[in-house]
């Protein structure tokens, strides 16, 4: 016997009727897209394996008030390089790194 998608579909209509066959295939198109709309944090030269310039953008971070004992150095990471955030002490500044990274999900 040879099956078709009409007879499948009476198949299943008939066992789950019309109403559990709307939430089967409601659950399926939640469950396809829930994979592809999941996003994963990703950091941008996590490693700093890329130059970041000290006091701009670059190399996916932004840095301020780096002074000239602080910045991006090429080796000592683990692995690759690694940035020193380092000011001179004044009280109305603090250095900072910073990336944006998106993708998180709540819970």
């Amino acid at each position: 016997m040879v099956y078709t998608v009409n007879d499948t579909f009476r198949d299943v209509t008939s066992r789950l009727g019309k109403y559990g066959l709307m939430i089967l295939l409601a659950a399926l198109a939640f469950l396809a897209c829930a994979d592809a709309a999941r996003a994963v944090p990703v950091i941008v030269n996590g490693d700093f394996s890329t130059f970041v310039p000290s006091n701009g953008a670059g190399g996916g971070w932004t840095s301020a008030n780096i002074d000239g004992n602080g910045g991006w150095r090429s080796t000592n990471g683990n692995p690759g390089g690694n940035f020193i955030i380092n000011q001179a002490g004044q009280v109305a500044t603090d250095p900072t790194l910073s990336q944006l990274v998106s993708g998180f999900t709540v819970g």
